[in-house]
């Protein structure tokens, strides 16, 4: 049974790069696998365990080429280049088997740290004028209060 069964497409629980460092978590899928009496469905990881691989391909947004990480759990950490965007994909493996041993391959991710930092610098900008303005605005109200005391003064 379990050898016939088709590999759902794994999906990316979550991805960070920090610096020379890329963290990729995998989501283990659910199957149609039910638990003893409980009931609850099985995830993949539930019923292949450490037979279960992962294989990460990542290409720099540089480069032509893609490179392959392989890993026995659900989390990938991977050397990269720093200031890189990269874009991967992943794919679940059953080792023991002999057919369908590949699933399909996760939809492409990508790491846009240019985007993401030109996002933070908007931010600061825009807090920045908005700060400004401010100032401006109080500054008027206290000029024009302080002319029409000096007005009412002078009468």
């Amino acid at each position: 049974m379990f050898t016939e069964s088709e590999l759902g497409q794994p999906v990316i629980q979550h991805f960070k790069q920090d610096g020379t460092k890329l963290n990729v978590t995998v989501e283990d899928s659910q199957t149609l696998v039910r638990k003893g009496k409980s009931g609850a469905f099985l995830t993949l990881r539930g019923v292949f365990g450490n037979d279960l691989s992962y294989i990460l391909t990542y290409q720099n947004d540089s480069s032509t080429g893609n490179k392959t990480a392989k890993i026995n759990t659900n989390e990938f950490l991977i050397d990269v280049d720093k200031g890189a965007c990269y874009c991967f994909t992943v794919q679940a493996q059953i080792l023991s088997r002999k057919r369908n041993q590949m699933s399909p391959k996760s939809t492409q991710e990508c790491t846009d740290q240019w985007t993401s930092r030109l996002g933070e610098i908007l931010i600061l900008v825009g807090a920045g004028v908005y700060m400004v303005m401010i100032f401006i605005i109080l500054l008027s109200i206290f000029l024009c209060q302080r002319k029409k005391r000096r007005a009412a003064q002078k009468r």
